[in-house]
């Protein structure tokens, strides 16, 4: 185990880790329990260890259910990382980044705990319907016991030679149990990379079956079909189990009638506090839906890019690499996207780049060209990984296409505060790389580059490497024009001093490189953009990190 592996690693296994030691625990106290314990013994006569198996499912299930809605409370969160990130351990904040992979995750648990709980249940009704049988003495006396006031009977199948799948559908917890599993089937199926991306009102939509998902989870042990017995001093379930014909209320009876209760919901207790907080923020973010910022400027960039300048309000405030979640009420009164702002923590206004990547988003773009383009409402700002580059001294940046808006932020920080010489920067070396496949994508990043490469040849305060990659988009002709240019001052494509790079970038060679030159640094690693370039980064820098000199990548990604 090395010092790279504990710094970028370590926390995560040590989250799961106690993640999994809780279910476990929560599982085998509750499957011993419902074994071992005496007001259960009767039933799990009936049922066999189908019964602890669906009961310590469901404990997990509570469990995993409360936990889920944690992570997509983005306000709880961002207030979480400004108050107690700072102040903590630089890994605790960077875990904090991950909320929308931990999300996933217990999305996963919950289908899976679901699985079993349901795959259990279905032997439980098996095994209820099967002790009617008279062949089995024991069972079948359990089962005949009357239907009372007092809860004399345990086995809620009432009547013999009965269908387990109708007793399924006769019980409030199979009726809701379908309700509840068809709801996360949706939600799971719909919420897959491939739907998010190419079909994002659909994942939207589909995704606020959680509601009913959580009201069928509240209600579905209301009925209280799992019983235990509530008198076992004075029926004695391993003494009197084989001895019914002789149960009684007599006074010098050994076994008394045993006296069989309902089981209390007690799902809603673990949930509570969860909804409680999720409603708090979408009540947040109607207050806020109800404040629309003006429109004071729209630009219309290649590659099917807009800039978008927005009024900031006062007592908006934002830092560099946060984002926003925009809603434009005359394309829809319910769908939200986040974007990342562009605009710097110094700026008077709001600005934001925004790609056609979809219905939505071409909407959007469309009404931007209207003369009066609509006012748009804002939920946010909340924080990502780029917020804490400041806190090294050496920081690599890595963007593809549009995942370049969180640097722009960045860099736009960083020219105000070298122009303002208002705040000491912790900051002094920046390695940024953008990959792009489109030549007409660098038009509007150029500029702020540009500016960047004066201020910091001019002041020195800063060292900025950057590296622009054209991963295709040229024909033979560009590509005798920019041969031909080979021995210019300034790039033909981008006009900047550094000259773009054509194929992809050699990553590994880039780490080895900023290794052997900040050698005993700690630097930082963030990236926004593809996925594939997002694991080999994440490799690279487990890889290059070096204990002997202490030379540590802390790899950040982009999460929202």
């Amino acid at each position: 185990m090395n010092k790279a592996w504990i710094h970028n690693e370590l926390p995560r296994w040590i989250l799961i880790g106690c993640w999994v030691i809780i279910n476990l625990g929560l599982f085998i106290s509750t499957f011993l329990k419902y074994s071992l314990a005496k007001p259960n013994l009767y039933l799990v006569q009936l049922t066999g260890y189908s019964l602890p198996l669906s009961r310590a499912s469901a404990s997990c299930l509570n469990f995993n259910c409360c936990l889920i809605i944690l992570p997509v409370c983005r306000n709880l969160i961002s207030f979480v990382r400004s108050t107690v990130g700072p102040n903590c351990f630089r890994n605790f904040g960077r875990l904090l980044d991950h909320n929308i992979s931990y999300h996933k995750f217990l999305g996963y648990a919950v289908l899976l705990l679901s699985a079993v709980h349901i795959y259990a249940h279905c032997y439980n009704f098996i095994g209820l319907v099967e002790s009617w049988d008279p062949k089995n003495t024991v069972n079948h006396a359990l089962s005949s016991l009357p239907t009372v006031i007092n809860g004399t009977h345990i086995n809620p199948v009432r009547q013999a030679n009965s269908k387990p799948l109708y007793e399924v559908f006769k019980h409030w917890p199979g009726y809701s149990g379908i309700v509840l599993t068809i709801a996360l089937v949706v939600i799971v199926t719909s919420s897959t990379e491939l739907i998010r991306r190419s079909y994002f009102e659909l994942f939207w939509y589909s995704h606020h079956m959680f509601v009913v998902f959580y009201i069928g989870f509240v209600v579905h042990g209301i009925q209280g079909l799992v019983r235990f017995e509530a008198n076992t001093e004075e029926n004695d379930p391993e003494i009197c189990k084989d001895q019914i014909d002789k149960w009684s209320d007599d006074v010098n009876s050994v076994c008394k009638n045993a006296v069989f209760v309902r089981t209390s919901p007690s799902s809603w207790m673990w949930v509570l506090i969860p909804i409680i907080l999720y409603i708090l923020e979408r009540i947040l973010r109607f207050a806020r839906s109800l404040r629309p910022y003006k429109v004071l400027k729209v630009v219309f960039h290649q590659s099917q890019v807009v800039e978008i300048v927005l009024q900031k309000k006062e007592g908006f405030v934002i830092h560099s690499g946060q984002y926003c979640f925009i809603q434009c009420k005359e394309i829809s009164r319910f769908e939200w996207h986040p974007f990342t702002l562009t605009s710097s923590t110094q700026d008077d206004f709001l600005g934001f780049h925004i790609r056609n990547e979809g219905d939505w988003t071409g909407e959007l773009i469309d009404r931007m060209k209207s003369p009066n383009p609509p006012n748009l409402a804002l939920d946010g700002p909340f924080g990502t990984s780029s917020e804490d580059i400041f806190r090294y001294t050496v920081a690599i940046c890595v963007a593809t296409g549009i995942g370049v808006t969180p640097f722009a932020s960045l860099l736009k920080t960083i020219h105000h505060r070298i122009n303002s010489n208002s705040e000491l920067i912790k900051l002094k070396v920046i390695y940024f790389i953008w990959v792009c496949r489109d030549m007409r994508a660098f038009e509007w990043f150029a500029d702020l580059l540009r500016s960047l490469e004066e201020d910091m040849r001019s002041t020195g305060l800063i060292r900025l490497v950057y590296k622009i990659h054209l991963s295709r988009g040229w024909n033979n002709e560009k590509a005798k024009k920019i041969y031909g240019h080979r021995f210019s001052e300034f790039d033909d494509v981008t006009g900047l001093a550094h000259k773009t790079q054509y194929g992809r970038p050699e990553f590994d060679r880039l780490f080895e490189d900023v290794a052997n030159e900040q050698k005993g640094k700690h630097i930082g690693v963030f990236c926004c953009g593809a996925a594939a370039v997002t694991k080999q980064l994440k490799d690279i820098a487990k890889r290059r990190s070096d204990t002997e000199t202490d030379t540590i990548f802390f790899f950040n990604k982009e999460n929202f």
